[in-house]
């Protein structure tokens, strides 16, 4: 008994250990230096989405140490969804923001949702890359990005 006990206490401990670190990973690299990347290109809107997202992250941290893991995944998931999202319509298929979408997939298996809750959150996040693959193909971005400075 005090073995299954242990196992599921350790199970848990994993899961907001490693969910923690995709938030803070998400905090540090995806957004605060984008933050300054987009405002450096002339988007307010976007840094403004991506300080939004931050903050999203950290409160995320804060709900998944209290114990509330469905909903911090939730949460988290649902911003990094609509920030793909905004981000694929203002910047087009051309900046890359539409293959989000696969790593949140990927995301959503490893919650601990059930099966039927994560097939609809797989399903969403499916249906969202074919609508904005053809939204983005027929249409030009709000923002075209200059790469002459890449190599």
């Amino acid at each position: 008994m005090q073995k299954k006990y242990l196992q599921s206490q350790f199970e848990t401990q994993q899961y907001k250990n490693q969910a923690n670190l995709v938030y803070m990973g998400t905090v540090v690299l995806g957004f605060i230096l984008s933050i300054f990347t987009f405002f450096y290109i002339g988007s307010i809107f976007i840094s403004s989405v991506n300080l939004v997202g931050s903050i999203v992250s950290l409160l995320s941290i804060y709900l998944n140490k209290s114990g509330k893991y469905a909903f911090s995944s939730l949460l988290y998931l649902g911003y990094i969804t609509f920030s793909t999202t905004v981000h694929t319509i203002v910047f087009g298929l051309t900046a890359g923001f539409q293959y989000y979408f696969f790593n949140l997939s990927g995301l959503i298996m490893f919650t601990n949702w059930s099966k039927s809750q994560k097939l609809m959150g797989a399903i969403i996040q499916g249906v969202l890359f074919i609508s904005l693959f053809f939204y983005s193909i027929n249409s030009t971005p709000l923002i075209e990005l200059n790469y002459s400075l890449t190599i």
